[in-house]
């Protein structure tokens, strides 16, 4: 896992989404209604990073870190803007995604 953290495989595109490693896998981004982009790089970076920590394939860990960054840049301000599990979990159900096994979040 460190390995994987140490090594910079993604890119993020902002609005565009993300770029998945060696192999160009592009993640696209989600259409929301931006309301403030102030925390959206640290909420991908801090979720991509915890999703590798528990267990994720890196791939996964990026959709993961697209959803949150998408829904942190749907609200305002910096922490407040950050979703709770109930908005992830939401976001993923209404884009018609399932929520991988290794998301073990408290409500």
């Amino acid at each position: 896992m460190l390995q994987q953290a140490a090594t910079p495989p993604h890119a993020r595109q902002r609005d565009r989404g993300a770029q998945h490693d060696g192999s160009h896998r592009e993640f696209p981004g989600f259409t929301i209604d931006t309301q403030d982009t102030t925390a959206c790089g640290d909420a991908f970076a801090s979720t991509f990073v915890w999703s590798l920590a528990h267990g994720a394939e890196s791939a996964d860990a990026c959709l993961l870190a697209n959803v949150v960054g998408a829904l942190t840049a749907s609200q305002r301000g910096g922490a407040t803007s950050i979703p709770d599990t109930g908005a992830v979990h939401a976001f993923y159900a209404q884009h018609g995604l399932s929520l991988p096994p290794w998301v073990k979040m408290v409500r």
